[in-house]
């Protein structure tokens, strides 16, 4: 399997309190879906030496938990949230919220789109209060690793989809 079919692009609007990502993968739908809500995950939330994503456990459905920890910036994190819609290939949403902080959760949304030859994913990923995340959203997601993160998925295709 080749990995990336086209440009990976993400885009942070950290005034409208978001980021958006998309890129090509050559996998199907299934196998990115199956990829987004299991411990594989881990594999694409990984950047040696600033943030490292460990362990990841979920209930994936509608109302289900999820958690998710590691070293980031040389400290460790928590992060979790709730799966608000899960609709397999093509959709899942869930709160994101990295414990320890004051902010209120926001809201992650993966739309996946089959193309003839793989995937297209796209990540939204919104504050819900952007009066109360505002610019540090982007600092925030930074610092948890979302921002290389969107766009790494390619690398998850490339080592494991095969």
């Amino acid at each position: 399997m080749n990995g990336i079919k086209g440009n990976a692009r993400a885009v942070a609007d950290t005034a409208q309190g978001g980021l958006i990502a998309s890129v090509e993968l050559a996998a199907p739908p299934e196998r990115v879906f199956r990829a987004l809500v299991s411990k594989e995950v881990t594999g694409w939330w990984v950047r040696p030496g600033v943030f490292d994503t460990r362990e990841w456990t979920g209930d994936v459905h509608a109302g289900g938990r999820w958690c998710a920890s590691g070293i980031g910036g040389g400290q460790p994190y928590t992060l979790e949230g709730e799966f608000l819609e899960v609709d397999p290939p093509r959709k899942l949403v869930h709160t994101w919220h990295r414990v320890g902080t004051p902010n209120t959760p926001t809201t992650v949304t993966y739309h996946l789109e089959r193309l003839d030859d793989g995937t297209r994913i796209t990540l939204r990923h919104t504050a819900r209060d952007v009066h109360q995340h505002g610019d540090r959203l982007g600092d925030e997601l930074r610092a948890a690793g979302a921002v290389p993160c969107a766009v790494t998925p390619a690398r998850l295709v490339d080592r494991r989809m095969d």
